[in-house]
């Protein structure tokens, strides 16, 4: 005869277990947190060292060989290089934008920003300018004070920005840097231009 009132009962989880599996699962979470700041930490290395590079190196590109279709030191036949300027900003965002009047140099009391006039093969002359306080470069398609508004964006966050002048060409240093939150990368991009078209 089947006893219809019979039970089945079911063992739970002692203590101990339970504080072995809390214990297991807060290693593996442990574990999980930092290979996820230790990936955080490279992941925001590696953009900060492409941008810094990425900066440098088309800052170069386009003072060289020029921006928008236009000329710049690969195709002139002279330049003038005016070290006397300061540079001027007076914005609170970064980066700004390359016509607007929140930044500009102004004669005197030097601090490493500069002018660098260039005449061209046509015998038009333009600019290439960099702003030491706004960290940028600029290039003037048109040698006129009155022109700012056609200015042309060549390069942002350029901490450094260092032009010799040789009888032969010209020497190009660049440094630029870049930052977020305790992170910090720097990077440095030269060039020699043999300006093949200039004046005897």
């Amino acid at each position: 005869m089947i006893n219809s009132n019979s039970k089945t009962y079911r063992r739970g989880f002692t203590l101990t277990e339970v504080i072995i599996a809390l214990a297991i699962l807060s290693l593996v979470m442990a574990g999980a947190f930092g290979i996820f700041i230790i990936a955080q930490k490279s992941w925001y290395s590696t953009s900060l060292t492409m941008n810094a590079s990425r900066d440098t190196s088309v800052s170069m590109s386009k003072m060289v060989f020029g921006t928008d279709g236009r000329n710049c030191l690969r195709a002139a036949i002279g330049v003038h290089l005016d070290k006397n300027y300061r540079g001027v900003y007076v914005d609170s965002k970064y980066p700004p934008e390359p016509d607007d009047n929140s930044h500009y140099l102004t004669p005197g009391n030097p601090d490493g920003s500069w002018f660098l006039i260039i005449t061209n093969y046509n015998a038009s002359v333009s600019w290439i300018t960099y702003n030491k306080a706004a960290q940028n470069l600029i290039f003037w398609p048109k040698a006129d004070i009155s022109a700012a508004a056609k200015r042309v964006l060549i390069g942002n966050y350029i901490v450094e920005a260092e032009v010799t002048e040789f009888s032969k060409g010209l020497q190009l240093d660049l440094t630029s840097v870049r930052k977020h939150g305790s992170f910090t990368v720097t990077n440095k991009t030269s060039s020699f231009v043999k300006m093949r078209n200039k004046k005897k």
